[in-house]
């Protein structure tokens, strides 16, 4: 009986730490090879389902209370155990799912899909932020990132709208994944032909956001931004809207480097236009800024909010340093919104609260922006 408590113990430390090259996971994987090989696979054991629904309901359960925490590295190892654990039980069952009323947004197998697709997102969010992070099984399965089933007939009106919001919300993980998939590394001076490639993916992609985004139906659309951005109360529309904004910002991104980063010696007309997007990025960075006011409520969306605030705050610093100090002839053509100060000391007094959480690095969020603005006090010679 001693060497049977021991084993749980193995087993337990392996579910929550993966596994690795010691002794104790070598022996878990032949007790695990071991037990599949010995059971009858016609018979079911009476563990099968609602282990595996409480399994990993708690996994996400413990990822989204470290999210809260500001402990995205603790919030990543239970959401990648979510995510693995799900991503195993629907597809090795869905070949004897029957299609049908079964598949509706309330069945078991929808369910394990949407608890699937919340660790698959946050996971995947997480990494974008720490990409040194170990591999994962779900990195690599966005062929298999599919589409819920749509509700009956006779549901509550609240299901149908939620429906909408995954379709679209999964669609644009998709474009995301694209655009990020299909990066590309700029050093020293760009050629006109990768500057008008990075034209070409810019229009595709763009083009791509634009059918996403009139595909929304109006329970789940937005009004995009013109020459403001309000708060937006609906729960859905506000997360859509962000995933657009957060689009559009990322794919003018490379161009505000062209501008900050490289001498462009280019046909005038290629300067123009690249100067042109890189100046719409600083004004979608403006109006992500603005878009959502999350420093009065704690969720596990605030620390990737966070990253997300200080990378658009410094990218908006650093087009400011350019044009204070005419570094490049292409940073001189950069339109930089005239708002942009006020709307970055106002991330930065939300985030004063946090100013001395060392958990998740948002401390060093705070004082690099706070170190980025110096030098542009309101009444300095040196503001842009």
């Amino acid at each position: 009986m001693e060497y049977v408590t021991i084993l749980d113990q193995y087993i337990l430390k392996v579910s929550e730490n993966g596994l690795d090259w010691s002794t104790q996971t070598c022996l878990v994987a032949f007790v695990c090879a071991i037990g599949a090989i010995c059971q009858d696979p016609h018979v079911e054991t009476p563990k099968s389902h609602n282990s595996w629904d409480l399994e990993q309901n708690t996994d996400v359960a413990y990822s989204i209370w470290f999210m809260c925490n500001l402990q995205p590295l603790e919030a990543w190892r239970y959401f990648t155990m979510a995510g693995n654990s799900c991503y195993s039980a629907i597809w090795a069952m869905e070949s004897t799912m029957p299609a049908g009323p079964e598949n509706f947004p309330s069945s078991p197998q929808a369910i394990k899909q949407s608890i699937f697709y919340t660790a698959y997102k946050s996971e995947v969010e997480i990494r974008y932020e720490i990409p040194s992070l170990p591999g994962s099984m779900l990195e690599h399965i966005e062929d298999r990132l599919t589409f819920p089933s749509p509700p009956a007939a006779n549901c509550l009106v609240d299901e149908t709208i939620a429906w909408y919001y995954f379709l679209a919300d999964i669609a644009a993980r998709h474009l995301i994944n694209r655009i990020i998939d299909a990066k590309v590394e700029i050093s020293g001076c760009v050629s006109e032909a990768q500057a008008r490639s990075l034209l070409r993916s810019y229009e595709v992609f763009g083009s791509q956001l634009q059918d996403w985004y009139l595909s929304l139906p109006p329970e789940v659309s937005f009004p995009p931004p013109d020459a403001t951005i309000s708060l937006e109360t609906n729960l859905y529309k506000r997360i859509l809207r962000s995933r657009y904004l957060f689009i559009k910002e990322l794919l003018c991104r490379p161009f505000i480097r062209l501008c900050l980063d490289c001498a462009l010696e280019l046909p005038g007309a290629l300067d123009d236009e690249i100067a042109s997007i890189a100046s719409l990025g600083l004004r979608y960075c403006v109006w992500r800024l603005k878009a959502v006011d999350r420093m009065n409520k704690l969720d596990h969306g605030l620390w990737i909010w966070i990253r997300n605030s200080t990378a658009c705050s410094m990218i908006l610093i650093g087009a400011a340093r350019s044009l204070q100090f005419q570094s490049h002839i292409a940073s001189g053509r950069l339109v930089l919104p005239q708002d942009w100060r006020e709307t970055v000391v106002g991330f930065l007094q939300g985030l004063e609260k946090y100013s001395h959480e060392t958990r998740g690095g948002v401390a060093a969020c705070y004082r690099l922006v706070t170190w980025g603005l110096g030098g542009f006090e309101p009444n300095s010679p040196d503001i842009i």
